[in-house]
Formats: C-alpha cells, sequence, structure tokens
C-alpha cells in the first residue's frame, strides 16, 4: 500500500501505487549497490514523483533511514521481516508492520526511496518519507503475486482504525482510514487507497479493516499492465488537520455545521487534502470564489467558521 501515513497519520503490477510517466532518475553507486532496487525505485518514482521526499537522514544498527517530517520521526528498518516502520516517538508512536513474504533488508536509493526486494517473489515493497507523510508502496510484479497485502498496525494507546465510511456516513464516505482516540477526534490519517498499471490506468483496489490490521486488496488480473504499484501513506494530524479533526469530533459543533463540512470534505477528495487548502487559504471568500472550499483556517480553533 502508498501507504502515506499522514499524522494528522501508500504493489508491483504498478499500482496505487505507481503510474508511467518519462520520468527516469539517475542513481550513484553510491547510494545503492543494488541494481533492482534502483530500477524498482525507478518505477515507483515515475508514479509517486519526487517533490517532496526527503532523501537526507540517519541510520542505526536496526533502521536503514531515520528522517523527521511534519508528522514527527520515521524510522524505515533494515529488515522488514522483524521490524516495524515507526513513525512518532516512543509515547505516541505508530507501528506499521509489513507482510511476512520472506523481503531482503532494505537498500535506500538517491531519491530517499527505500526498496525491500527478492527476486525469489512477484512482489516488492518501498518506503518513502516526504515532508508530510510516510508512504508504503507496493510494487506487483507479475499476476502470479498475491491480491490482498496486510499490515498489522502497533496503535497509540486508546486509538483504533475507524473508516470514512463509518466516522463521516456513507453520503460523505472518502476512502480514508482514520486513527481516532477515545474521544472521537482523529489523530491521524491513512490515505484512500489507490493502484494504477503500468499504463497509468487505475487498479480498483480497497481497504479492509481487521482490529488493527489494514488490508489493502488489489484487483489486478490477466489484463492488467504489469507493473501495478499501490499505496496506503499515513499523516499524523497537525497544524489545520487538528482544528478540522476536533471539529469533526466534537460535540460542540451544531449537526448542520458539520454536515457541511463533510459536504465540502468529501468534495476535496478527503480529510488531509481539505486540511492543505486551508493552510494555503488567505481568506474564506478567497476559497469560496476558487470553488474549492468555504472555509478559512487562522488557527488551530478557527476552523469552519464563516
Amino acid at each position: 500500500m502508498t501507504m502515506r501515513i499522514t499524522r494528522l497519520i501508500p504493489l508491483s503490477v504498478t499500482g496505487a501505487m505507481l503510474f508511467s510517466c518519462v520520468f527516469h532518475p539517475n542513481f550513484s553507486e553510491a547510494s545503492t549497490s543494488d541494481n533492482g532496487a534502483s530500477s524498482t525505485a525507478s518505477v515507483i518514482e515515475q508514479v509517486t514523483g519526487v517533490d517532496g521526499l526527503i532523501d537526507q537522514g540517519a541510520s542505526d544498527s536496526k533502521n536503514i533511514f531515520i528522517a523527521d517530517n511534519e508528522s514527527g520521526t520515521t524510522k524505515v528498518p533494515k529488515n522488514p521481516e522483524s521490524d516495524p516502520i515507526i513513525n512518532g516517538n516512543d509515547m505516541d508512536s505508530l507501528k506499521i508492520h509489513f507482510p511476512k513474504i520472506g523481503l531482503k533488508n532494505g537498500v535506500l536509493t538517491d531519491n530517499g526511496t527505500v526498496v525491500y526486494e527478492d527476486k525469489n517473489h512477484p512482489v516488492d515493497f518501498s518506503v518513502q518519507v516526504t515532508n508530510e507523510s510516510v508512504r508504503s508502496l507496493i510494487k506487483i510484479d507479475n499476476a502470479s503475486a498475491p491480491h490482498e497485502y496486510s499490515f498489522t498496525l502497533d496503535l497509540p494507546k486508546g486509538t483504533k482504525l475507524v473508516s470514512a465510511k463509518d466516522y463521516l456516513g456513507e453520503e460523505y464516505d472518502t476512502g480514508e482510514v482514520f486513527v481516532v482516540d477515545s474521544d472521537n477526534i482523529i489523530q491521524g490519517v491513512f490515505d484512500p487507497a489507490w493502484a494504477k498499471g503500468a499504463n497509468g490506468k487505475p487498479v480498483p483496489t480497497n481497504y479492509i479493516i481487521d482490529g488493527n490490521k489494514l488490508t489493502q486488496v488489489i484487483n489486478f488480473n490477466k489484463n492488467t499492465a504489469i507493473p501495478v504499484v499501490a499505496d496506503p501513506s499515513w499523516t499524523k494530524i497537525a497544524k489545520c488537520s487538528g482544528a478540522i479533526a476536533w471539529f469533526l469530533g466534537s460535540n460542540a459543533v451544531p449537526a448542520a455545521k458539520i454536515i457541511k463540512a463533510k459536504k465540502y470534505i468529501k468534495a476535496l477528495g478527503g480529510l488531509r487534502k481539505s486540511a492543505m487548502l486551508l493552510i494555503k487559504a488567505s481568506t474564506w471568500e478567497e476559497r469560496l470564489r476558487e470553488g474549492k472550499v468555504e472555509q478559512l483556517c487562522k488557527s488551530w480553533g478557527d476552523c469552519f467558521r464563516r
């Protein structure tokens, strides 16, 4: 999944995780000694682009890449079979465990994409840390690959996974998955599932929630252009996103205003995208004129106010 973990918190058929374009990044031998990893990273980056990727970071005995972004500190493990992706501090961290399919240790490439692959398997995984989120990408290499990829999550204490359908209502479903605390406030967001074939066409995909397990189902077939790239991305709630999350979950806001907000969020493509637009808005009327959103977010406590 380009499990993008946006802490508000991304198969190889190249599915949402990847789409084709004419971008061909170059990789030096200094940053990767594995031609296979370089090739996989190139395919994935053709879909995701490289804007916003963090390519400079630290490492330690367990983690091949450690970097800070708006979601906190993210640690990308060397060994995906034994160690998870970690986002946040020890007391409030989200841990994402890879599917156990026998992947080899990760290789860090020039643009910051960490690649996990094994030539004996029909699927590769990658992780990208961006300025705002964490992407877990799946690259599906042939039609014999599994259709389901389950990520087990160690969630912050007192939180749970909730689909946008259940949280916002079926009419306002954005396809996102939220990490919600005991006060019903969204603490993080998984972007809507996506997948793309090598020809750039979308591949049907969706999430399944089972307790603390998030599964991305990718419905490719013999006619799908391979590779397919898919991505669940995680983002932690931050900045104006936090105000929106409070607004949606609070009992102090009139129901009519919440319904209006849900309509805007769905029209804009989800909670995270809505927050990004609000951050950039200079006036509430400006967003109305642009047809993007009828809100202004000046501060954490000033959202959805005429």
